[in-house]
């Protein structure tokens, strides 16, 4: 059975990251998804994960898997994504010159 291990700051650290690289600040993403920016403080600063559904509303924000919120899984997928779905827009400028 494989071990599965949960960090709090490892989450938390990856949605900082996700919104420093968007220049979003906590208040605004927390506006954003309806939570006040003192209960998100309060999670992190207690090592405390989101409930689920928060989860889930915090990676659909920000455009990425769960499994990367929570392990740091698909990462480089998503990077590549986007970098695929950028040089495609490239190409179709391209060609409807």
């Amino acid at each position: 059975m494989n071990n599965i291990e949960l960090n709090t700051d490892d989450f938390w650290h990856r949605v900082r990251v996700l919104a420093n690289k968007r220049n979003i600040l906590q208040k605004d993403w927390c506006a954003d998804l309806g939570y006040d920016p003192q209960f998100i403080s309060n999670k992190i600063s207690r090592k405390m994960f989101p409930v689920l559904e928060d989860i889930v509303k915090i990676a659909a924000y920000f455009d990425v898997s769960v499994d990367f919120l929570l392990f740091g899984k698909d990462e480089d997928k998503h990077e590549k994504l986007s970098d695929l779905e950028e040089r495609l827009s490239q190409i179709a400028a391209i060609v409807n010159r």
